[in-house]
């Protein structure tokens, strides 16, 4: 199989096994790689209703086949599992969405240049592990000396006794050890490349695995049509440069973002209860630039050079390198808590990329527990002695440093946001900001109704970048599993990828047979939500968002109509080929799909 390394890395964590075996053809002529494999993986290896924290939950890291060719942005690493974080609305024991990153980064690179396109992780290691790959050969390494530090001390100690070789590393902080459902996997740190939502630093938690490391010099894949990339590789550069937002995009990064989504008023605000904010400028990009921003780091092979490295200093006054502000985090960390200090903002990121804490579903649950002091629903007794409050750094430091320990007075607020509602009682579940149990991010619906439909279909909860509609839902699903960066498919769509893909597979696809593919692989994932029990009802936002129009900014009055809601779910159920009451898709669409096999476990 050209492009492809051919080899998946089976663990068994259990019993400390490490065996490799062949990728399936079929697997990849189907699913391509990334997103599309590592969902596939998923859903044959769990029986339905398994525990997200129990050995019978797999974990699959997996690379794309562009990855490790010269195509700009074929960078992401695929990190799929089995969410702790979510659950349907009627309470099935055990039933959860999937957990989707796309980490970016040089992971995915370094893991086909060892030899692998695909890493499972099963079972659970008695004690503390982490798994380190070299070319072609792995090993668990006993990590009971790293447990309990957090990710810059780990990842240290860990390359201070490998080879002096560039090993790129990911590894989980104290909140994944303590199964924190906010958990996240930190990849590179300071540089905070955090390998998705939903909990997966908390599933690696699960089964004591600490870190994986990965070193590879071979190169066990070529192209096909070498001479077709290589005619190929300045055209797609070009495009890349050529995309009008380049400039823009390479000098900012994504927290360009923060001030068009304030400006247009639909930003996440004090808990999305408002769409806009003064405050916005004061955390967003040029002043970042003008003050904080030191220098510009890039994925592999990557031009844009779009994820930036900030300087501030620790609390003895020494120099500190922190990661960001991205989008995200000046969203969440900043304006969704009322704060207008930047300093403050990328002490917070710091803090969670130190602990493994996702900074958006941390940065959401600040916000609803600010929120709910400022009503007087929570006390400080209630939350080890810290009382949050709006535009207050200190408060919501100290909160995450004990939401990632799980301490014994938050543990009931560390579950999230929506089981910290249920402590606090039912009249704040209008203002629990979340759908599927995965807290909203960066996006406000009311301000832009388009995100009803983003957040209420993506198939792991509340996450903006999945897309609105069909067409780009599946071609984000191919971008993903080629090992793309979506930002990626602005300069170079699909038609372009299509071109990429046959030059180093050997294989000629339209734009079309791609979709075909996202379709198949959003399909299996919509599948897995409805095998678990998810159903129309947990794809809709939360009451606030219909019942309390924003008071401020360019939007002033937007409210989401609940009629309209609920129109462009059905209509987008229906094109889908899902049943339009009740978003399942039909054995008809499934088996058009090549997916009978799910049509029948979904039939029961």
């Amino acid at each position: 199989m050209e492009a492809y390394a051919g080899t998946v890395l089976d663990v068994d964590l259990t019993r400390r096994e490490v065996r490799t075996r062949r990728l399936d053809p079929d697997l990849v002529a189907r699913y391509l790689g990334g997103r599309g494999l590592a969902v596939r993986l998923v859903w044959d290896a769990v029986p339905a209703r398994a525990d997200p924290l129990g050995p019978e939950n797999v974990v699959v890291l997996a690379a794309g086949p562009l990855t490790g060719f010269p195509v700009p942005g074929a960078s992401r690493t695929s990190v799929v599992t089995k969410s702790p974080a979510t659950a349907p609305r009627n309470g099935v024991a055990g039933a959860a969405t999937l957990a989707i990153g796309q980490m970016p980064g040089h992971l995915a690179t370094e893991l086909r240049y060892a030899g692998f396109d695909a890493v499972i992780l099963r079972g659970r290691a008695p004690e503390p592990v982490s798994l380190v790959i070299r070319d072609g050969e792995a090993h668990l390494r006993p990590s009971l000396d790293l447990w309990g530090k957090e990710i810059p001390e780990a990842e240290a100690m860990l390359r201070h006794e490998l080879p002096r070789e560039p090993y790129q590393v990911a590894a989980i902080g104290p909140a994944g050890e303590r199964l924190v459902p906010l958990a996240s996997v930190v990849h590179s740190h300071p540089y905070g490349a955090h390998g998705g939502r939903g909990g997966i630093g908390a599933v690696w938690g699960s089964k004591n695995l600490k870190a994986i490391a990965v070193r590879g010099t071979l190169t066990p894949f070529d192209a096909a049509r070498p001479q077709a990339l290589d005619e190929l590789t300045p055209g797609l550069t070009k495009n890349l440069r050529g995309w009008n937002r380049f400039e823009t995009w390479r000098r900012y990064g994504t927290a360009c973002l923060l001030e068009a989504g304030n400006d247009a008023g639909f930003l996440a605000v004090r808990n999305f209860r408002e769409g806009w904010t003064p405050a916005a400028p004061r955390v967003g990009a040029v002043r970042a630039e003008a003050v904080f921003w030191t220098r510009s780091e890039a994925c592999f092979y990557c031009p844009l050079h779009c994820r930036k490295v900030a300087r501030i200093r620790d609390r003895d006054g020494r120099g500190l390198a922190v990661a960001g502000p991205e989008l995200e985090t000046a969203a969440m960390l900043g304006t969704n808590l009322g704060l207008d200090d930047l300093e403050a903002v990328l002490r917070l990121k710091d803090r969670c990329d130190r602990l493994g804490l996702d900074p958006s579903s941390t940065g959401n649950l600040l916000g609803f527990l600010a929120e709910a002091a400022d009503k007087g629903v929570v006390t400080p007794s209630q939350l080890a002695g810290v009382e949050p409050r709006w535009g207050d750094p200190e408060g919501f430091l100290a909160l995450v440093d004990l939401l990632a320990g799980a301490d014994e007075g938050v543990v009931w607020a560390a579950r999230g946001v929506r089981a910290a509602s249920r402590e606090l009682g039912p009249d704040t579940a209008p203002w629990a900001m979340e759908v599927k149990g995965l807290e909203m991010d960066t996006y406000n619906p009311p301000g832009l109704p388009l995100l009803a439909v983003s957040f209420g279909t993506s198939p792991v909860g509340a996450a903006h970048e999945f897309g609105h509609t069909p067409r780009v839902q599946d071609e984000r699903a191919v971008s993903d599993s080629l090992g793309l960066c979506r930002f990626h498919l602005y300069a170079n769509p699909l038609s372009v990828q299509a071109q990429a893909l046959a030059a180093v597979t050997g294989v000629d696809r339209s734009p079309d047979d791609l979709r075909r593919i996202g379709a198949r692989i959003w399909n299996l994932e919509r599948a897995f939500a409805v095998r678990e029990g998810f159903g129309p009802e947990d794809d809709r936002l939360p009451e606030r968002c219909r019942s309390e129009p924003f008071r401020t900014g360019p939007r002033a009055g937007a409210v989401l109509d609940a009629q309209q809601e609920a129109r462009m779910l059905a209509e987008y159920y229906e094109r889908r080929g899902w049943t339009r009451s009740g978003g399942v898709p039909t054995a008809e669409t499934l088996g058009g799909l090549g997916l009978g096999d799910v049509a029948r476990a979904l039939a029961g």
